[in-house]
Order: structure tokens, then sequence, then C-alpha cells
């Protein structure tokens, strides 16, 4: 399945820049509609390995993964006017400004929903996918524009979504007297260093979740 890969390629077009091209609602609307339709997909079960550890590495899974990752750094990088470095304020503010209010509330709507849908049990979502959604809805904390819309959902996010990342269940107390390495390799995740500067192995769930507590105390007490 070459779906992934083209969302890889995408993902990788952005990490530097964006074009005009990539600015405009020419291209920025099917590509957008694209990343949504692939995390709204409901995948048959047939269709992926049933052991999870396999599922995670499956192409199904790599794709949502990127359609996840891309939309987060789309908004992280050049679609939040707020936090947009003065140094590309010029070249991407104007994008920035309707990015933030046409697109972004798009994602959390989506996003929201797909968490929704995984909290209730009819969904699964790989760890990487999971990543990703705590990654975006940390860095919709800050900004007011962004978290008037995520306030309504925060104790529900809280309780259901990010407390049990936190708790120590009785399979990571298994998991601590048998290898306790791996249980840390599992909450911690890998860095790997790339030789171009960037990082592309995300880390877990587990970690995000505990960045994401810091993030909410200060920022938004209320």
């Amino acid at each position: 399945m070459l779906l992934h890969y083209i969302l890889k390629a995408y993902m990788k077009t952005t990490l530097i820049q964006l074009s005009p091209h990539q600015m405009s609602n020419e291209s920025l609307v099917p590509w957008g509609r694209l990343f949504f339709q692939v995390i709204n997909l409901q995948i048959p079960k047939d269709a992926v390995p049933a052991d999870e550890d396999e599922r995670e590495r499956c192409e199904w899974w790599k794709a949502k993964k990127w359609a996840y990752a891309t939309l987060g750094r789309l908004y992280r990088r050049y679609g939040d006017p707020s936090q947009l470095p003065s140094t590309l304020k010029e070249e991407y503010g104007v994008f920035a400004e309707s990015f933030v209010n046409t697109f972004a509330p798009e994602i959390i709507k989506v996003f929201l929903h797909q968490v929704e849908l995984y909290v209730s049990g009819r969904v699964w979502l790989s760890k990487k996918c999971q990543y990703h959604i705590f990654n975006f809805f940390s860095d919709c904390i800050k900004p007011k524009s962004t978290w008037h819309l995520i306030k309504p959902h925060f104790e529900t996010l809280v309780s259901s979504f990010v407390y049990p990342q936190l708790s120590f269940t009785p399979a990571k107390e298994e998991l601590w007297h048998s290898d306790p390495i791996d249980l840390v390799r599992q909450q911690v995740g890998k860095r790997v260093s790339m030789p171009t500067g960037f990082d592309f192995e995300p880390g877990t769930p587990q970690m995000m979740a505990i960045i994401s507590i810091p993030l909410l105390s200060p920022q938004r007490p209320s």
C-alpha cells in the first residue's frame, strides 16, 4: 500500500517550510480532507493483525500515524499566529491566521471524536496515534483561540484519556517485576537522532500525558 508513503512524503515537505502552493486553499483543502478521511477510516478487523504490536507496524496504522502527525505539524509550525516566531511572521502570518480560524477547529473536532470513540471502546488507537493526539492538544492549551474549543471537553479528556495513561495497572506492575527496563522504554519511548538533526521517532502517549499535566496547571487554572 502506497498511502502511508505518500502521507510520509508530504509530512517531510513541511519540516522546514511551506511553499506558496501548499499554503493555498487549492492545496490545503484537498490534503486536509485526505488526512481527515484517513483518520476517520474504520479499518475492518480482518484487514489488520490481531496482535497489537504487529498492528502498530501495519501499513494502515502507519498511514493514520502520518495523517495525525502532519496535521499537528502544520498547526504547531505554521498555523498558530500566537506562537509563530517573529522570523516567520512575515512569511506565514496570513496563513497562520487563516489556519487557526478555519482548519484548527476542524482538526480539534476530528481528534476529539477519535478520542471519544477510543475511550468508549469503539475503536483501537495505536500508541503513536495517541502520542500525536496528545501532542496536538498540548499545543492547543496556551493559545486562547484553541483553548476555548477544548475547554468544554477538558475534564473528560483528563479523566478518560490522560489519567489512564498514568495509572499503574496490574499489567505494568507485572512488567516492572519481570523487565523494568522494558517498562521504562514503553513509558518514555526511544529517541533517535537523525543525521539531519530531526528526530522522527515519536515518544509515547504516557510521556505526552506526563508533559501535558504541568502545561495545564500554570496556563489554564480554570
